[in-house]
């Protein structure tokens, strides 16, 4: 496990590194941990692979460090990109903002610093 505060994406578990980790896993589990800084676009579909991946989309927001901004670039089923987000975070303020995005999307922080805030721009 690298350093850093790693999220498990399926259980909302942390793990700190860096160290060894041993896990046992069966049909259900998967070893899948988000690290520190990730801004990960979650569709609104879980049915099939191909669909309008701006519609209805979550912004999930993982422990975003201090004086930093992340572009995330959502793609559309045709390879241009359907819109783009910008998540930035000052102090305690996490700002959420797409200047194309469609109606509808939200956005969620991951992180155990309870006085953080988030705020979203460009939402309808």
């Amino acid at each position: 496990m690298p350093a850093g505060t790693w999220t498990h994406l399926l259980t909302g578990r942390t793990v700190t590194g860096p160290r060894w980790v041993e896990e046992t896993h069966g049909f259900h589990s998967l070893p899948l941990l988000v690290r520190p800084g990730t801004v990960l676009p979650w569709g609104a579909v879980d049915d099939r692979p191909s669909y309008d991946y701006a519609s209805g989309l979550a912004l999930r927001v993982y422990r975003p460090a201090d004086a930093t901004t992340v572009r995330c670039p959502v793609p559309a089923p045709d390879g241009t990109t359907a819109a783009t987000f910008a998540v930035t975070r000052i102090g305690t303020e996490v700002t959420v903002s797409s200047p194309d995005a469609p109606a509808g999307w939200t956005a969620e922080l991951i992180s155990d610093e309870t006085d953080l805030r988030l705020r979203t721009l460009g939402t309808e």
